[in-house]
């Protein structure tokens, strides 16, 4: 066997309603042993100016002077280990660091402007010492970083706007991110960062991909075979451990480069692994079923070598079903949770930001794709809820080489005249 040509291919299907799939492109690195510590800062930076401010282009794409800032920046503001990475360890979803992420692909526009913008937000949290003692503290937090890169975007843009800011006050021994003054009225601000629920269920089938890829690559029989897996739910910790044990158990007994019919199941604990020979017709039964989480397969191409050996091609399909009841039962709770915790007797007025990003990297935001965003449910949902406040919704979308940030407020009649300033502030900014 000479020939593989080894596909992975994410279908993640919002399932909320008949809608079509959307495609997810993923960046992972396979398990390497005996690499060397990456420099991924360094790394980034000669790439990327390579691919957008060489000389040698007929039409730079990026200014090199932006290049440089997002590097001296970046490189001023973490300690030198905080961009060193060794290929192939694991990492829980919960530490996977968004930054990181944005560094591993030098090679798209988006993620270089995404990463200019973080370095802005940084040297305006240089300007204040308490934001600053603050980023420090939580350097260490991927997760609660990157909500409050969300805060300072916040305080950053009333800043420019010339919005009148208290920004970290006390209430109680309670700290809250803030109060702004808009048409003479003082409201308090919170800010959301959430992410798409089930996050770890992704990323474990993305880690068993690269498991698959690990001990499949190059080793099938003759006439091929289909791997599939269905989790156990709910999915824990121990999902990863075991399932990829069942994987290797598969691998270990597999003959290559010989016919034989493959007929393996092993089921039980954190999923059912099985196999059998290949066949069209049963992939497309697989397919259409679409009870398997993660599908694997190698198949005859039908192509002789000149040494008469059978060529395979192969593919790796992984599934994620994005609920829409789901993601807005986790929007719910986050609006429930914020009106218990500032109730309007207290807090008679308020805003509340609620972000969403969607850069090239793992950790997606609510509204990771437009046709997840759904206006009219929102406005129902605060109806339901009986908010009294100002909701502001702000999604940003990285994924192409032009960005851009779409903005909604969701206010009560007595509020528009503010919800329009609101809108005009944030919707006037452009990625």
């Amino acid at each position: 066997m000479t020939k593989d040509e080894m596909g992975s291919e994410w279908r993640t299907r919002d399932r909320g309603e008949n809608r079509p799939f959307v495609f997810v492109p993923l960046y992972f690195c396979a398990n390497l042993i005996g690499m060397k510590l990456r420099e991924l800062l360094t790394e980034w930076h000669e790439k990327a100016s390579l691919n957008f401010a060489s000389r040698f282009l007929l039409k730079k794409l990026y200014e090199q002077s932006k290049l440089d800032f997002v590097r001296d920046t970046l490189m001023t503001s973490f300690p030198v280990k905080y961009f060193q990475v060794l290929p192939g360890q694991r990492i829980a979803p919960s530490k996977i660091n968004w930054i990181r992420s944005l560094l591993l692909v030098p090679d798209r526009l988006s993620a270089v402007k995404a990463l200019y913008e973080i370095a802005l937000l940084l040297k305006y949290c240089q300007s204040s010492p308490g934001l600053w003692a603050t980023f420090k503290e939580l350097q260490q937090n991927p997760i609660n970083l990157r909500s409050f890169f969300f805060e300072l975007f916040i305080f950053k843009t009333f800043d420019d706007a010339g919005i009148a800011t208290v920004k970290k006050p006390l209430s109680g021994k309670q700290e809250l991110e803030g109060y702004c003054t808009v048409r003479g009225q003082e409201f308090l601000f919170e800010c959301k960062l959430p992410y798409i629920p089930s996050l770890d269920e992704l990323f474990l089938i993305q880690q068993l991909m690269g498991t698959f890829h690990q001990h499949g690559f190059q080793k099938s029989p003759l006439n091929g075979y289909i791997a599939q897996i269905q989790f156990t739910r709910p999915v824990t910790d121990g999902h990863r451990e075991e399932l990829e044990k069942k994987i290797r158990r598969f691998y270990n007994d597999l003959r290559h480069g010989m016919l034989m019919e493959v007929d393996y199941s092993d089921p039980g604990g954190a999923g059912l692994f099985h196999a059998k020979s290949y066949s069209k017709e049963r992939l497309e039964a697989i397919e259409k079923e679409n009870k398997a989480e993660i599908i694997y397969y190698m198949a005859p191409t039908g192509e002789v070598g000149k040494n008469g050996e059978v060529q395979m091609e192969g593919k790796m399909i992984g599934k994620w079903n994005i609920l829409h009841d789901k993601l807005y039962k986790k929007l719910e709770t986050i609006l429930k949770a914020e009106k218990r915790q500032h109730p309007p007797e207290q807090f008679p007025y308020k805003i509340v930001f609620v972000g969403s990003e969607s850069f090239p990297e793992f950790q997606f935001g609510l509204f990771q794709h437009e046709n997840m965003y759904d206006l009219d449910r929102i406005v129902t949902l605060c109806n339901k809820l009986s908010l009294s406040s100002l909701v502001c919704f702000i999604r940003k979308y990285y994924q192409q080489n032009q960005p851009y940030i779409l903005v909604d407020v969701i206010a009560p009649t007595e509020l528009l005249d503010v919800a329009q300033v609101i809108k005009h502030i944030f919707g006037s900014l452009t990625a």
